[in-house]
Formats: structure tokens, sequence, C-alpha cells
């Protein structure tokens, strides 16, 4: 299964364009990636990558752009690549599916949904779609791979003589809890040390508007710098 899925990769037909220094009017109507013969359109990549230009700079961190550039586009592909291998095998979400899914976003992240589309200038429709097109691709890899096809015995295993190391960039799951007075962060501090689990505390400072709580999600330690690149690097 998985040499198939490598084979599938090896065929997309990826147009780097996003990354040429000509600004040419030829070259703005390129397409950002062709993968599967369908277009990812430069228009839909510059959006995304403005999107996460704009949530790294929110930590004041210095942030490699031509990197997060690759980033963006790699992540566009594999999505697609995934969703076509979601259809192909007729998986299908209906919208009841959908509107349950992002009730629980909106749940889980504690966050008022239209503000939250506003900030990242993000339609409606288009966030449905998103949602739509992750259950889809759970599904797809839950298919692939059932949890109890790999052992902990066979990762280790594989991990351990593995010929090359393996290439997927170290990720960290981020959240912030930001406050304003040294104090009410020393003692936030202290309670975390003592047990308080991290996102009940915020919730709690952000409630008391003592706090703003942010979360980054899955990210690599080198888009951040400073004090929080180097917490994280360790």
């Amino acid at each position: 299964m998985i040499k198939r899925i490598v084979s599938s990769l090896t065929a997309v037909l990826v147009l780097l364009s996003v990354f040429s220094c000509s600004q040419g009017p030829d070259k703005k109507q390129m397409p950002a990636a062709v993968v599967n013969g369908e277009e990812i359109s430069m228009e839909s990549f510059q959006k995304r990558y403005k999107q996460r230009l704009e949530f790294h700079r929110k930590t004041a961190s210095k942030v490699d752009e031509a990197e997060l550039k690759k980033a963006v586009i790699n992540e566009m592909i594999s999505e697609k690549l995934l969703l076509d291998a979601a259809i192909e095998k007729g998986i299908e979400v209906n919208d009841e599916e959908v509107n349950k899914a992002i009730e629980q976003f909106k749940k889980r992240e504690g966050k008022n949904l239209q503000e939250y589309l506003k900030r990242w200038n993000i339609s409606d429709e288009e966030f449905k779609n998103e949602v739509k097109k992750q259950i889809m691709i759970n599904r797809l890899l839950a298919k692939l791979v059932p949890e109890d096809s790999v052992s902990e015995d066979d990762i280790k295993e594989y991990y351990k003589n593995s010929e090359k190391p393996l290439i997927k960039p170290e990720r960290v799951e981020v959240k912030l809890i930001q406050v304003l007075k040294e104090e009410d962060a020393k003692k936030a501090m202290e309670e975390i040390k003592r047990g308080k689990d991290f996102d009940e505390l915020g919730e709690i400072l952000k409630k008391q508007k003592k706090a703003v709580v942010t979360g980054y999600g899955w990210v690599q330690p080198k888009f951040f710098s400073g004090e929080i690149g180097d917490a994280l690097k360790n």
C-alpha cells in the first residue's frame, strides 16, 4: 500500500511558478501546481500563504518566506492527492456531518466562528468545504491504515533499522497563553507545575480577561524565533 502511494506521489507534476522571480502578466496566470491534471490556482495558493504568513508573524517571529511557500504548496498538493484518492474510493460526507464537525470545532476552540472567519478572510462556504475535505481525508487514512494494523514494536523496529532518516520535518503542537502582567504569568506557571490542565487554565484566564489564548496547531519550531523558538527547540 505504501509503495502504491509513493508511486502516485512521484507521478505528480508540480509547476513551481510560485517561486519564480518573474512577475510578467503571463506568469501571474500560471497555476501554483498541477495535480492529477487539475490546477491548484495561484490565487488559492496566495490566499493560504498570506494567511499562514500573518499567522506566524503574530508571534513576532522571523519567518523564512521561501520555506513557508514550499511548505504551503506541498501541503496543498498532499491534500489534493488524498482528496482524489478519497473520491476514488467512494468516500462521501453529508451536510449534517459537516455541521456537526463545525459545532465540535466551536466548542473545542471556544471561538466565535464568524469572528474567526473574518479574521482570516474565509467565507462560510470555504470553511464548510475545508471541513468536508478534512473529514473525507481522515476517513481515507483510517481505511488505508487501520489503528490496529501497526504495533508499537513494528514502529520501533522500522525506526531503528531504517537506512534513511525520517524525512518529515519535526513539528510541535503550540498553544500560547499570553498575559499582560508578569505576576499573572508566574501564577499561571505555578498552577501548571502543580498539575493544572493547560487548556482549562487558559479558559479561566480568558474569561477573567487576563489573557489571550492562541492555538497554532502543529508547526515547525524553526518558524518561531526569540524565547518562544528557543523553548520549542528544547
